[in-house]
């Protein structure tokens, strides 16, 4: 059954599918016109907005399987999306929404490449044109991770055990010099069972360079988990969610992405950008080891624009600073939720419960 409606400015789908049985249902496409006064960029700021906590159903299929969700916008934040809008919101598997479609769908509108035609062949945004906006709705893509959107939709309650934990007050003036003991202090007690240096020499000696010691302790500490609702982090000794598995698939299509062929950025290898994580807002962090270019430093992309940024501070400084909502994927990436940060565990394998807990008050 489908609902249709004619709010196309304001970015709401024009096409939406649920069953009787089920409340809740999926935007699945959307029709649209957008001109210059929707262009959201860092040098043109507009009213598209990034995704926040909401998930829309998928989302948690493409989890259950074993993948990385992303949570991604039908009408995009570069064009005026509303990124905090279920009816704007379909599921994504990683990698498609950045880079693949943030170098090649959004890097057509961002380039004002082509004539008004519809949307994803090309557009004149930026230049005062107004141009069709579309995405197809119904079965166009659904099918497998290679298209992007989970195979079914299930919308059933999944297992969940919550906890708590004791109250210890962090406040965002805190910053320790030991910064491992910072993110500790947000998180809580370290959770993880995976600690196993052979899995983290294998790793290291197969790309060909070491890998920050404070990544590999936090990591050690609490992967592999969800983190303030939208950071995933991995360990390389699992079978499932496994570092190294996530590593080579993502410079695979970071290698394939327009933007690093345009650009010329070298990823993986000794002297490339490895990545370390990434989220559900198509952001990634990578770690470049300074081999050759005078110093180890982290550099971020944002599923916004396909632009690199430096930061020349230590993983656990990073991770802290991300915890208390500074921007660490680029300008305007925040991500700060009050309260204690929110946990959630990664299924290892079929059937496995999902475990929700919290880490201390941090009076934020």
């Amino acid at each position: 059954m489908a609902s249709t409606g004619r709010d196309s400015r304001s970015g709401v789908p024009e096409t939406r599918r649920w069953t009787w049985e089920k409340e809740e249902c999926r935007a699945v496409g959307i029709y649209g016109i957008i001109d210059d006064s929707d262009l959201t960029t860092v040098a043109h700021p507009g009213p598209g907005t990034n995704t926040g906590r909401k998930k829309p159903p998928g989302w948690h299929q493409i989890k259950a399987q074993g993948h990385d969700p992303n949570n991604g916008h039908l009408q995009p934040k570069l064009g005026g999306g509303d990124g905090k809008d279920l009816r704007n919101l379909a599921p994504q598997y990683d990698h498609v929404n950045s880079p693949y479609i943030r170098d090649g769908v959004e890097g057509d509108i961002r380039g004002s490449l082509g004539p008004a035609i519809p949307w994803p062949c090309g557009s004149l945004l930026g230049t005062g044109t107004p141009i069709r906006a579309y995405r197809p709705p119904s079965s166009a893509n659904i099918g497998t991770s290679a298209r992007g959107s989970p195979t079914t939709v299930s919308c059933t309650t999944r297992p969940r055990v919550v906890e708590r934990l004791g109250p210890t007050a962090v406040r965002r003036s805190a910053m320790t010099i030991d910064h491992v003991q910072d993110v500790i202090s947000m998180l809580g007690p370290p959770q993880g069972t995976h600690a196993d240096p052979d899995a983290w020499r294998a790793l290291e000696d197969r790309l060909g360079l070491p890998l920050p010691d404070s990544f590999k302790a936090l990591t050690d500490m609490y992967a592999p988990v969800l983190m303030n609702e939208h950071l995933f982090l991995k360990h390389p000794a699992t079978a499932r969610r496994n570092l190294g598995a996530s590593i080579d698939s993502t410079i695979t299509a970071f290698r394939r992405s327009r933007s690093a062929e345009r650009e010329g950025h070298l990823f993986g290898g000794p002297d490339g950008l490895v990545p370390l994580l990434g989220t559900d807002r198509g952001e990634y962090l990578f770690f470049a080891s300074g081999a050759t270019s005078g110093g180890e430093r982290l550099v971020a992309s944002n599923g916004d624009e396909p632009v690199l940024y430096d930061y020349r501070v230590d993983f656990a400084e990073w991770l802290h600073r991300y915890l208390i909502g500074e921007p660490m994927f680029g300008p305007d990436s925040e991500a700060f939720y009050e309260g204690p940060v929110v946990l959630e565990s990664m299924p290892l394998k079929e059937g496995d419960e999902v475990r929700v807990w919290y880490g201390p008050d941090r009076g934020m």
